[in-house]
């Protein structure tokens, strides 16, 4: 809205002095860096005065951002190399330069929601060292690249990417589940497991935990574990009700395959109370955990109290999905109807 009409004969004086002096005094260099190369490109007409023109390279001209959307037509055309190779040279100079290492004062994170990011906050998982932001560009062009190396075969690093999304997004469960596909790959499925649990720690809405589980439950039943299989598609199944006739097919087939043991105890339903103790002996989180839910309750009334409503519509929307009841669903809707704030830096 700070920028100039088009028709305005000094809209493009207007629309680089308004970028720059909107970004100059932003901590991210990140922003600095998007008003600068959006600027230079007005400057040199590049780029048009149009409004949705100045505000597309903003956020999406930068050389990662690029490379991601070129890769992604890479792969759909099944030519994984060339997408490596795209999001390897666009990734070199960022990684390279250590932009985004941590060190004992900061730490560099990335969060697809407003809800990681205050849970990140009320976890204290940063001991105290100051958070910047990574850019999404960043982070979707390391997962891409780890896709893409495993389409190609080359899974060790492809894990390496994915270590690296764990590190940035710890509450993101895109990356765990990125590393949880690498291990697999690998034969290492103990470690895949291990992934597993640490993500079920954290995991905090139904999608997250529903994945998780029906992950785990191919592990178990892998390993041997008919009982933790059949608990983790129980879960599955009540967390991501859509996945029954699938969890039930696999089911089947699965109790076809195993030993008679294994087939009679798939026969039954297991109660709760058999779920939980299933869980608890085989060291399976029973998420969401107790530390994880009271951390987002209590970010979900801070932030009603505070009235930041765009964080407070996405922590009731993510409770309406566990638990439709009218209250949650009537305090969800008074939200979208009530007042918007402007978006928080972190």
């Amino acid at each position: 809205r700070n920028l100039a009409s088009p028709s305005d004969k000094e809209a493009t004086t207007r629309d680089v002095h308004a970028i720059l002096t909107i970004a100059g005094d932003d901590p991210d260099p990140n922003v600095r860096s998007a008003a600068e190369r959006t600027a230079e490109k007005l400057v040199r007409g590049t780029i048009s005065d149009d409004p949705l023109a100045v505000a597309e390279e903003f956020v999406s001209g930068d050389v990662l951002s690029r490379a991601t959307v070129r890769a992604q037509e890479a792969l759909a055309a099944h030519d994984a190399t060339t997408a490596i190779r795209l999001l390897d040279e666009a990734l070199a100079t960022a990684d390279s330069k250590e932009h985004y290492a941590d060190s004992s004062h900061i730490v560099w994170r990335y969060f697809a929601t407003f809800v990681d990011r205050a849970l990140y906050n009320r976890l204290d998982m940063d001991d105290g060292r100051t958070v910047m932001l990574v850019p999404r560009s960043y982070f979707n062009a390391h997962l891409l690249d780890s896709i893409a190396l495993i389409s190609a075969n080359r899974v060790a690093q492809a894990a390496d990417h994915a270590r690296l999304l764990v590190r940035i997004a710890p509450l993101d469960t895109r990356s765990r589940l990125q590393l949880v596909r690498c291990l697999e790959n690998m034969g290492k499925d103990d470690d895949a497991i291990a992934e597993l649990k640490l993500l079920l720690e954290v995991a905090h809405d139904p999608q997250s935990i529903g994945t998780a589980y029906y992950r785990m439950a191919f592990f178990q039943w892998k390993s041997g574990n008919y009982l933790a299989a059949q608990a983790c598609y129980a879960l599955a199944m009540r967390f991501l009700p859509g996945s029954a006739p699938t969890v039930a097919i696999e089911m089947a087939t699965l109790s076809m395959q195993g030993n008679a043991q294994g087939a009679a105890e798939l026969q039954r339903n297991l109660s709760a109370h058999e779920i939980s103790a299933t869980l608890q002996s085989y060291g399976i989180p029973e998420a969401p955990t107790e530390r994880i839910a009271r951390a987002f309750f209590e970010c979900a009334r801070a932030s009603l109290d505070a009235e930041i409503f765009p964080v407070a519509r996405m922590f009731m929307s993510t409770l309406a999905a566990f638990a439709p009841d009218d209250v949650t669903v009537g305090v969800m809707r008074s939200l979208e109807d009530g007042p918007g704030t402007p978006l928080i830096h972190s």
